[in-house]
């Protein structure tokens, strides 16, 4: 529905993978790449993937093993802004 109504309204949407810590799973992360890749493909979607974003740390970043922390949002707000000024 949201893909639809985004299209209808002409709105731009992306998927995001946000930052994830060193305790992530990397099948959990490839099942999710896996599941989302088929939709941006048909829909013309693009996916911007920070899941292993090189200026975040677990140790500094996450407040638990699933969960940014207030810098670690901080980090990954600024990468997100960057990212989407540039294109």
């Amino acid at each position: 529905k949201i893909i639809g109504l985004c299209k209808q309204k002409n709105v731009g949407l992306k998927f995001i993978i946000s930052p994830v810590s060193i305790f992530n799973s990397e099948v959990d992360l490839m099942r999710l790449m896996g599941a989302i890749a088929p939709i941006a493909a048909v829909n013309t979607i693009e996916v911007i993937n920070f899941a292993h974003l090189s200026s975040i740390h677990t140790s500094d970043h996450f407040y638990d093993e699933k969960h940014l922390n207030t810098k670690g949002v901080a980090v990954f707000n600024q990468a997100l802004l960057d990212t989407i000024d540039k294109k």
